[in-house]
């Protein structure tokens, strides 16, 4: 009794070996090219960003901050707001404060935080003024008194139904918020002189 198979049943089974093995060469190409073809949009998204780091188009620069930080890319949008603060993008000093101050993307760093903020008042902008309103009331005594904190929420509110641009009408809420809040802590003569003091500084550049 013969264990060979026929010659043309052994032809057969050696053709469809080499069809397998065609498809599976196929099939290990198709994998590679995948593979290859999900890293090209990192890399290329890789390239992206280090030529927005180089811009100086002010609003390509902190707009791309803005999609990071939306995307809870937080050291990114740190390093896109510091670049467009550099700039003198006011709004990116202000954001770059907030993530320096609440340690988002990186170590908190309170005094460069509050620095940004400060320089970011000085051209009237409201959530600057909201951040350090808000600091204040949760109890950092560094950037000032409850008095400060209440001008400071003056002043974001103020500035920010003056500004009327996208987002301001939520500063303003925000603003009105704290005031709320503050004026339960002060005393009717404190939230005068305060209110006296955030008007000032919404209409000047010059702050503490």
């Amino acid at each position: 009794m013969s264990v060979s198979a026929p010659l043309d049943q052994r032809a057969w089974h050696q053709v469809r070996e080499m069809a397998i093995w065609r498809t599976l060469c196929v099939f290990i190409a198709g994998c590679t090219l995948y593979m290859s073809a999900c890293g090209s949009p990192r890399e290329a998204n890789t390239d992206s960003v280090a030529v927005t780091l180089l811009s100086s188009d002010t609003e390509t620069v902190y707009n791309a901050g803005v999609d990071a930080y939306r995307a809870k890319r937080f050291a990114l949008a740190r390093a896109l707001w510091r670049r467009a603060a550099d700039l003198r993008v006011h709004r990116a000093e202000s954001n770059l404060g907030f993530l320096l101050y609440y340690g988002y993307g990186g170590p908190a760093d309170s005094g460069l935080a509050a620095e940004y903020w400060r320089r970011a008042m000085t051209a009237h902008d409201a959530e600057a003024h909201r951040h350090v309103a808000e600091a204040i009331l949760q109890g950092d005594a560094r950037l000032g008194s409850l008095v400060d904190a209440y001008g400071h929420a003056i002043a974001a509110r103020t500035l920010a139904k003056r500004a009327g641009q996208e987002g301001d009408e939520q500063v303003a809420r925000d603003a009105q918020r704290l005031l709320d809040s503050l004026s339960t802590l002060l005393r009717p003569s404190q939230v005068a002189a305060a209110a006296e003091e955030g008007a000032r500084w919404a209409g000047s550049a010059s702050h503490p």
